[in-house]
């Protein structure tokens, strides 16, 4: 049954795969060996029945199926990555503008590192969106003289150039009201 719930609590996800979801789950033997039972009268003891569901289940079926959901795109809030930041060539103010950067971002709660080799600007880009990292933050010699960053997100590219207090500003209000 494609886009809802069956009646078996099987539902298809972002991938196309059937997986169940929050199963109700009925226990017997876990309170008879815990010592638990019913007192029907004066004599008559019965082994009580407990339905329960497991909300999650285990916490790596949760984490697999939101991943399988988010096809790996975790939003920023809860990505292990959230921010990088590249520059464009590898000299000494610049990587020290783009290093301030980082530890400004870190000292706010946010996951970011850096990423000031010597390599091309496509190639820091293209590791860092096979990374699936959120947010990156690519420095040029322009930006640094304007204190400003140019924002590329994940999947949808480049933003443009922005003053380095906005974008870090509009980073932490992204996490702290959980926006994707």
């Amino acid at each position: 049954m494609r886009g809802g719930l069956n009646p078996h609590g099987i539902c298809p996800d972002r991938l196309e795969t059937e997986r169940l979801k929050n199963p109700l789950r009925l226990s017997i033997a876990r309170i008879a060996r815990a010592g638990g039972a019913l007192l029907i009268g004066v004599d008559l003891k019965k082994d009580p029945l407990m339905l329960h569901r497991a909300t999650l289940g285990s916490l790596e079926r949760f984490l697999g199926v939101l991943l399988e959901h988010c096809a790996g795109q975790l939003p920023t809030w809860l990505a292990p990555e959230q921010v990088r930041v590249l520059t464009i060539g590898d000299e000494e103010p610049l990587v020290d503008y783009a290093k301030d950067i980082v530890n400004e971002l870190r000292a706010n709660m946010v996951r970011a590192e850096g990423d000031f080799g010597t390599d091309k600007i496509n190639g820091n880009i293209q590791r860092a969106e096979l990374a699936k990292v959120h947010t990156m933050l690519v420095i040029g010699g322009r930006d640094m003289e304007a204190g400003n960053v140019s924002v590329r997100l994940h999947g949808k590219g480049n933003l443009g150039a922005k003053a380095k207090n906005e974008v870090i500003a509009d980073i932490q209000a992204a996490i702290k009201e959980r926006r994707a």
